[in-house]
């Protein structure tokens, strides 16, 4: 072969390591390419099989068919909206709808925020690729997106779940000064421990089941359901706060309880604030039967952090009723229904599933506290950590239900599950408790 022939034919070689990435590697093109329209993902030489959005010039994939791709371990946290993603020491934090995640407690600007498509969340393919260190390439002609990436070993010392990292439940206080520091009341406890926040914390706050906005800390009040996001020095980095939101019609107040039109019953705290429309202080007197009324409550309980009046009843306005003495019109307790509470379901203890719903009977109108933990062991360190927590009420018949919770956790081997209902007092106090253990899946 002549000089020219062997300088032609490394000029047409290289002409394909750029236009067809991989190649360069010896890796073949995946054959659906030719065969079925774009936009693809090559990684490392396998096509993923899985939808493409393109959002202003951006792929988006189904969150964990992304991360599995990346070989990283994926967490999603629904009262947060925040998506963790771990590969060797790098730690990916995102949440839905918002413009910035956090690489390695460092801040930084996405083009695309993560989406939900229907059920899905969709994330940006690029920005986790090349946070893990991987290099992305686009061929226009193939309509494909070309990811390489160093492959992880194949054994090691697993990644600790980012759960381990993070401080959640009921916010109680907040001090505000040049290094604010919250006190978290712990999930399932009267223990308040306070979390010093890092200089450059972000937070996000939003109702419970929409996605969370960017906020400031002068956003987040106590009551909120809150989950902070530690470093290694146990300072907080990120606070993912929620609330929940009530609107009705008032039927009856006391000091300590709330009734609404439709039967509802919530408990008034001592910290509660009661406002009129514009803001100024309230006595519960004052808000009279027929007032119709928000409440901001912590997510999952029957807790009542603030009340405002929406709209006055004129007529009970006038007459300024007076509080009902608890001793005598205060909601009754259901000590009466204690013989009969009980949960019915799930049936099969020897086994979790991976949805679950619990079920149970208490006195009709009963409130039942229902809480599900699970237990593992991370680094030969025991962990229990809470998947849901709810209050709710019986019917008419004394029958109460949870909704489907959903037990996939992807990260870690569950070694067990904590079922535990709570009957409650007017007062939001367990007057008693029934516990199951299930197996894990």
């Amino acid at each position: 072969m002549t000089i020219r022939s062997c300088m032609a034919v490394v000029a047409l070689c290289a002409l394909l390591a750029v236009a067809w990435p991989g190649l360069a590697q010896g890796a073949p093109l995946p054959e659906a390419l030719d065969t079925t329209p774009g936009p693809h993902v090559v990684v490392n030489g396998t096509l993923l099989k899985a939808p493409v959005q393109m959002t202003n010039g951006s792929l988006l994939l189904p969150m964990r068919a992304v991360f599995e791709a990346l070989q990283a371990q994926v967490r999603w946290l629904p009262q947060a909206q925040q998506i963790t993603a771990t590969r060797g020491d790098a730690v990916v934090l995102l949440w839905i709808n918002r413009g910035t995640a956090v690489v390695n407690r460092h801040e930084v600007t996405l083009a695309v925020p993560p989406t939900l498509f229907g059920d899905s969340t969709y994330v940006p393919l690029r920005f986790p690729a090349e946070a893990f260190g991987g290099e992305v390439k686009w061929n226009a002609k193939l309509q494909t997106a070309f990811i390489t990436i160093r492959p992880l070993a194949a054994a090691g010392t697993p990644t600790v779940p980012e759960i381990a990292a993070n401080k959640t439940g009921v916010l109680m206080k907040i001090v505000r000064d040049d290094r604010p520091m919250l006190f978290i009341q712990e999930p399932e406890s009267t223990n308040v421990t306070p979390c010093r926040l890092a200089p450059n914390a972000t937070i996000t706050r939003g109702v419970v089941h929409t996605p969370a906005q960017p906020a400031y800390l002068a956003d987040v009040q106590p009551g909120d359901r809150v989950i902070v996001t530690l470093d290694a020095a146990g300072n907080g980095t990120a606070v993912a706060a929620t609330f929940a939101r009530e609107e009705g019609v008032v039927r009856k107040i006391t000091t300590e309880v709330i009734t609404l039109e439709n039967d509802a019953h919530y408990f008034l705290l001592h910290e509660t604030s009661l406002t009129d429309a514009d803001g100024h202080a309230v006595e519960p007197g004052a808000i009279a039967k027929g007032t119709v009324v928000n409440l901001r409550l912590t997510p999952g309980t029957a807790n009542v952090w603030a009340v405002r009046v929406k709209e006055w009843n004129k007529e009970h306005v006038a007459e300024h009723h007076e509080v009902v003495p608890e001793h005598h019109e205060a909601v009754p307790e259901h000590h009466e229904a204690l013989p009969k509470f009980s949960i019915t379901a799930p049936e099969d203890k020897s086994r979790a599933t991976a949805k679950l719903s619990v079920t149970g009977t208490a006195a009709p109108g009963a409130h039942v506290r229902v809480t599900i933990d699970f237990e593992t062991t991370v680094l030969g360190t025991a962990v229990s950590t809470n998947v849901y927590h709810n209050t709710v009420t019986t019917d008419k018949d004394g029958q109460w239900h949870t909704a489907s919770v959903d037990l996939a956790l992807p990260v870690v081997k569950v070694k067990s599950y904590l079922l535990k209902a709570d009957l409650l007092n007017d007062k939001g106090e367990a007057v008693q408790t029934i516990q199951e253990r299930l197996a894990g899946k």
